[in-house]
């Protein structure tokens, strides 16, 4: 989740058309279809522009058709997905609980189709491929039991499971990997980065979640959702950035409106 502090609120419309590394992705991926390969495992460093890539293939397979099925992990993110199918001219439907709509391209969350796997909509669909947003986050597992015909793009820009148990070459034939964060900012693709760290928690406050192995929410919670870690955070964000655009990666949904609601009491213009 995250909050976001803006200037103003802009609308963008359209999408760009593949970069070059986006494309040579794009190819690599067809491949290993042709190549024989079922599964593949797609990287892509953060700020590649995956969702540009899977949307464009999308779009290729629709004009084609063939059934596509898209898997996200958040609400927002299946939102924004179709909305960019939409501006190619893709038929672009979101499957969720109140909707159940299917299209040339179907967009839900992987927790959503598996509670309707039994559902007759599903049972009597088939999905020419299918692919996994964020796939190192381990949701996905029945996803391949429930679509044994289908094939399985999953994409990731860290292409290491949640699940140390249950690692990705376990589930995924083969790996292309993308353009890297070094390259894409020598290209002027990405801004180069300057780190700047506050010390405003202490670390051994914080537990592992036994399943995941990342920090667990609630312990995370009771050191970010502090109140001197608000200033501090806010104090920071006066000294390097006052008053320009940024973004503030949060805990989770609570957490990004407590912190909206924080700048926005200071007089900043924040949303969630």
């Amino acid at each position: 989740m995250v909050c976001v502090i803006m200037k103003e609120l802009n609308k963008q419309t359209g999408v760009t058309m593949l970069r070059d590394y986006q494309l040579k992705l794009k190819n690599d991926i067809y491949s290993q279809f042709r190549n024989g390969k079922k599964y593949v495992l797609a990287q892509l460093a953060t700020g590649g522009g995956k969702t540009y890539v899977f949307c464009s293939i999308s779009k290729q397979m629709a004009d084609a058709g063939k059934r596509v099925l898209i898997l996200v992990h958040r609400t927002e993110l299946s939102q924004q997905t179709v909305k960019t199918l939409s501006s190619l001219g893709v038929d672009a439907k979101e499957f969720n609980a109140k909707t159940k709509q299917l299209g040339e391209v179907t967009v839900a969350m992987v927790e959503t189709i598996k509670r309707n796997s039994n559902s007759d909509k599903l049972a009597n669909h088939t999905f020419d491929l299918i692919i996994i947003d964020e796939t190192h986050l381990g949701n996905f597992f029945a996803v391949f039991e429930m679509f044994k015909e289908s094939r399985i793009i999953g994409f990731s820009a860290t292409p290491i499971s949640a699940q140390k148990k249950k690692p990705l070459n376990k589930f995924y034939d083969v790996m292309v990997q993308g353009i890297s964060i070094n390259e894409l900012i020598e290209s002027g693709k990405l801004c180069k980065c300057k780190t700047i760290a506050p010390k405003l928690i202490d670390r051994n406050n914080l537990s592992e979640d036994n399943l995941s192995g990342d920090f667990s929410d609630e312990s995370q919670m009771m050191e970010f959702g502090d109140s001197r870690v608000y200033g501090g955070i806010l104090e920071a964000y006066q000294l390097h950035n006052d008053r320009q655009k940024a973004v503030i990666f949060c805990v989770n949904t609570i957490h990004s409106k407590e912190m909206a609601e924080y700048f926005v009491s200071k007089g900043y213009n924040a949303r969630h």
